[in-house]
């Protein structure tokens, strides 16, 4: 009985990883994940409880994680390496990572840091020649939307700083860091998850909840990748 377990979850876990493959978004964050190589160092910015489920994704990577918050050890041990730091050296200590990272990763981190463009400056810094930048954070429309549970308007986190980034700005400090810019969205609307947004926005809006796909038809995320100039 649990030999024909393990091998349904062994197919389940196929199919998921499958399904995902083909069906996320092509500039969301599973896709840059997917890109990474093996043996290639991996920097989570603002680490934190998904590194379990990040490291299953990019197995055979180097994975180095920096937050401010004392995580579970358990949580530490996906990763190869972890630092802890304070709001106020966090851009410092991304900093001490200069020239020795392959892939930088900032999901919904940028609008919490107390320095943004200083710590878009040590992100930049830290990638080497060639290296990848994945960065998602809310859009500056976001203010003007409706409140949900899960954050849907900018405020409903009472962690976000006091504004949201500029993209603008975020746009023009990667670039002055040597970052070409490969892809940008200011809204980012993925069509699949647009769609299914747009038919659950009644539930979600009767629930005032986030369901499957509300931020894809609000716009909510603005997303960026970027490498870093080889010369």
């Amino acid at each position: 009985m649990a030999h024909n377990r393990e091998r349904f979850m062994r197919k389940y876990n196929v199919l998921v990883e499958l399904g995902k493959t083909i069906f996320s978004p092509k500039y969301g964050y599973y896709k840059f994940l997917k890109g990474i190589k093996p043996g290639e160092v991996f920097l989570d910015i603002g680490s934190g409880e998904d590194a379990p489920y990040l490291k299953r994704i990019i197995p055979k990577s180097k994975y180095i994680g920096v937050d401010i918050i004392r995580y579970d050890p358990v949580l530490h041990g996906a990763m190869e390496r972890y630092i802890e730091t304070t709001p106020e050296e966090f851009n410092e200590t991304i900093k001490t990572l200069k020239n020795s990272i392959d892939a930088a990763f900032s999901k919904h981190n940028l609008e919490h840091c107390n320095n943004m463009t200083e710590t878009i400056e040590a992100i930049a810094l830290s990638l080497k020649p060639g290296g990848k930048i994945f960065m998602a954070f809310p859009s500056e429309r976001s203010v003007k939307f409706p409140s949900r549970r899960g954050t849907l308007n900018y405020y409903d986190d009472k962690q976000h700083k006091e504004k949201p980034p500029v993209f603008s700005d975020v746009i023009k400090t990667l670039e002055n860091e040597g970052i070409k810019i490969e892809y940008k969205s200011e809204a980012y609307k993925p069509m699949s998850l647009f769609f299914i947004g747009m038919m659950l926005e009644p539930i979600s809006a009767l629930l005032r909840k986030n369901m499957t796909g509300t931020w894809s038809f609000w716009g909510f995320e603005a997303v960026v990748w970027g490498i870093k100039d080889s010369k």
